[in-house]
């Protein structure tokens, strides 16, 4: 059995769950905590952490895997989440195993087959993800600053398919510019910071102690983040290197 760490700082503030998984058989969460103060998060990482351990009667040391959110979501919030996890791994003897997972994906493939998981990044731009019936999730993009909505695929950033098998929109967060363009037929979902907290752990949690949806997983000394896109600073920056031939 596996003493897992969930860290999440993806989304809004950071939220850490202990757990016990087992291979096959859903997970026993003994402690979950989450902080939606996105300031005050960073510094109360390893307060939250101790707290949980002394709740679940556990040891640091204990601990087998720690599973990291790697995004789409903050930009700051991956770089801390991940930086934590990468700081516990390295603290830690070799044998604690640190994973990475993006939180969306995991909500989309836990969820319905007819609806989407929608992300803001800006104010008129953000992620979307689904699985339809036995297929991987998939991340879009979505672009709310025309009269209509466009999505592209994330990975090949080309128009997206036809949607109109969705159904359900599942806002991960509010997102007032893009419902207010939610097409005919479709019901919109908002989810409270502490609720999606609860349903990602959730998802992620189901994700983990499941064979078949272990591809949503990665297993590396360091953890690479889930952009999807790049910050307005690093977009300058790839240009630039683009632009010198490196």
């Amino acid at each position: 059995m596996n003493r897992t760490l969930f860290v999440d700082a993806t989304l809004q503030g950071v939220s850490l769950g202990l757990a016990e998984i087992r291979m096959g058989t859903p997970p026993r969460f003994v402690a979950i905590g989450a902080h939606f103060d996105n300031a005050r998060s960073t510094a109360a990482l390893h307060s939250m952490t101790n707290t949980l351990l002394q709740t679940a009667g556990w040891d640091l040391s204990s601990l087998t895997t720690v599973v990291a959110a790697r995004g789409p979501g903050s930009f700051t919030g991956i770089k801390v989440g991940l930086a934590f996890a990468q700081a516990l791994a390295n603290g830690l003897n070799d044998s604690l195993k640190l994973v990475g997972v993006s939180g969306l994906m995991a909500l989309a493939a836990a969820g319905p087959r007819d609806c989407l998981w929608l992300l803001p990044a800006t104010r008129h731009e953000g992620y979307a993800a689904y699985c339809r019936q036995d297929s991987l999730p998939q991340t879009l993009l979505l672009d709310a600053t025309q009269g209509s909505l466009r999505w592209r695929d994330a990975a090949t950033r080309h128009p997206a398919g036809s949607l109109d098998w969705v159904r359900q929109w599942h806002m991960v967060a509010a997102w007032p510019v893009a419902t207010a363009k939610v097409p005919s037929g479709i019901e919109v979902l908002e989810f409270s910071p502490a609720r999606i907290t609860h349903e990602t752990m959730m998802a992620v949690g189901d994700a983990f102690s499941d064979p078949e949806r272990q591809h949503l997983f990665t297993v590396s000394e360091q953890v690479e983040p889930y952009y999807v896109r790049l910050s307005a600073p690093e977009e300058r920056q790839s240009i630039v290197r683009v632009d010198h031939g490196t």
